[in-house]
């Protein structure tokens, strides 16, 4: 059976405001099916790195709170840290960069919590849906919480070639420990010919993974996690991926924690994904290149697959931007794929379908926004 797929369409002319005619569409998607009365929500943002410009606004995240607490719940805002060095690593740094970019209850009407605690390692672990694989760790607040409200931002990504729905639940709900299980098949390695020596990906990594030797940066494999922000970090584009498994592997374990933890909240959890600033990477950089399309539109369900499905088939229906990563991708091909040759981001899709997570079968249900 087709899952239902809201879409608030952002190309037609209205005159009302996208946030005007937001609560109405998250209305009939089904959000009342999945708050309760007195039930504390988890509201999952990305609340991008200090530099990135590409996340989803603070008024959208009030509009949320505001419609659960008119359905009975009580709302939180949360992200979790990360594994790179950055301005999110510890829950301190993730609160004022979540307050810098406008989440703090002034602005939302509800507090903003970090999802791992203060060091990434407040978690509870739960059985994996994937026999044999270890336990899942779960971010402990959103695992705690009653229901939980995704706010994704839908964009590329170098290892998933998406990131939407299903990474933002399964990455970007655990803890540090989760996040390394999902990045640690991936080993990057560094043309050499290309490498200049700066030393930048030296800062940026996390793990202390890399060193400057004999003027050409060095990647050591037995420290190194695979978060893959090297990657972007580089100004030559020297360091390259091992392509073999890595990607497919990251993508399934995603699913896999997509799905333990939709379990653990027995189902109640609701996904909405801005198809805006579509850009090319992900927003844990401290920039974000020009968008892939023009602003889309916001996609709503309590199917994370659907969502995620429906998103997609829409980039790659709309034409690239000139001057975009994708411009040149074949009219109506994978712009995803056009980026990144070796990912199939499909993987993610039929791994969380394979684990009941849902379908990638959707109805799209045009909301009407004029007026």
């Amino acid at each position: 059976m087709a899952s239902r797929v809201h879409l608030l369409s952002l190309t037609e002319s209205r005159r009302k405001s996208s946030r005007a005619l937001f609560v109405p569409m998250l209305r009939a998607a089904g959000l009342a099916d999945v708050i309760g009365e007195g039930d504390i929500a988890a509201v999952k943002l990305h609340v991008g790195e200090p530099g990135n410009l590409a996340y989803v606004r603070p008024p959208y995240a009030e509009a949320v709170a505001d419609l659960v607490r008119e359905l009975g719940g009580q709302p939180f805002l949360t992200d979790s840290t990360t594994l790179y060095t950055g301005r999110r690593r510890n829950g301190l740094d993730l609160v004022r960069t979540a307050e810098r970019h406008g989440f703090a209850s002034v602005n939302t009407g509800a507090p903003f919590l970090p999802a791992d605690g203060l060091k990434g390692d407040e978690e509870i672990t739960v059985p994996s849906p994937v026999e044999g694989n270890p336990p899942v760790h779960l971010a402990a607040a959103v695992a705690k919480a009653d229901a939980l409200v995704c706010l994704n931002h839908f964009k590329g990504h170098e290892v998933t070639g998406f990131g939407g729905a299903l990474k933002n639940l399964g990455m970007g709900c655990s803890t540090k420990a989760g996040k390394y299980y999902m990045h640690n098949q991936s080993k990057p390695f560094v043309d050499s010919p290309r490498c200049t020596g700066c030393g930048r990906c030296v800062e940026w990594c996390a793990a202390e993974a890399i060193i400057v030797e004999d003027g050409t940066a060095v990647i050591l494999d037995a420290k190194c996690t695979g978060c893959a922000h090297c990657l972007m970090s580089c100004p030559e584009n020297a360091i390259r991926f091992k392509w073999d498994r890595a990607p497919a592997e990251v993508q399934r374990r995603i699913a896999e924690y997509a799905a333990a933890l939709t379990r653990t909240l027995g189902g109640k959890v609701f996904h909405v994904n801005f198809v805006t600033d579509v850009s090319p990477a992900c927003d844990c950089y401290p920039f974000n290149a020009p968008p892939l399309v023009p602003d889309l539109g916001i996609l709503a369900g309590t199917d994370p697959v659907a969502v995620d499905a429906a998103s997609w088939r829409l980039v790659n229906d709309a034409p690239a931007l000139t001057g975009s990563a994708a411009a040149g991708a074949e009219p109506g091909g994978d712009k995803f794929r056009f980026m990144y040759r070796d990912v199939d981001p499909g993987i993610q899709l039929a791994e969380a379908q394979r684990l009941g997570l849902g379908t990638t079968d959707y109805e799209l249900v045009q909301e009407v926004g004029r007026g």
